[in-house]
């Protein structure tokens, strides 16, 4: 146990010096994961992230990269994929595309979704069309942090094809 102690103040310490502050080990743990996977994520999209691009906070709100209770669809990720596949529409016009539009939202204290944009896309039309569905949901279940809703950022990926 004092081993596992030490680790973790040396860990906390560390981070510290950069400018990066851990409530606790599993705060660390989450973080770290977290930004692993937007890592992993870069790779797969073929292009970088860039969280800076963020707002720090929108209408003195501040914006959150992680919550103890991630913001949800209601109804969970199997209502949010059904209100997504009702809502896409295809032009006829369009040849057929496939892969994923990679959409970046706000999901505010109140649920209310702002700040809407592609991260990646295919082609303009069904992106734009991504983004009409996005403005189309209803309020989401707020993240929360410390039983206290917060305003988070998200990425969607929205398979196409």
């Amino acid at each position: 146990l004092a081993n596992a102690l030490a680790a973790a103040s040396k860990n906390a310490y560390l981070c510290s010096n950069v400018g990066i502050h851990f409530d606790n080990q599993l705060d660390m743990i989450r973080r770290l994961l977290f930004f692993y996977i937007l890592t992993a994520t870069q790779i797969v999209i073929g292009q970088s992230y860039n969280c800076e691009s963020l707002p720090d906070s929108l209408d003195g709100i501040p914006i959150h990269l992680f919550a103890e209770t991630d913001a949800e669809f209601p109804g969970g990720e199997e209502k949010l994929n059904l209100f997504i596949n009702e809502n896409l529409e295809y032009i006829s016009e369009l040849p057929c595309y496939t892969g994923h539009v990679y959409v970046e939202f706000i999901v505010m204290p109140d649920g209310k979704i702002r700040n809407i944009k592609i991260v990646r896309g295919i082609q303009d039309l069904i992106d734009q069309s991504v983004v009409d569905i996005i403005k189309k949901m209803p309020n989401w279940v707020p993240a929360t942090i410390e039983n206290r809703a917060v305003a988070v950022a998200w990425i969607l990926p929205v398979k196409i094809g």
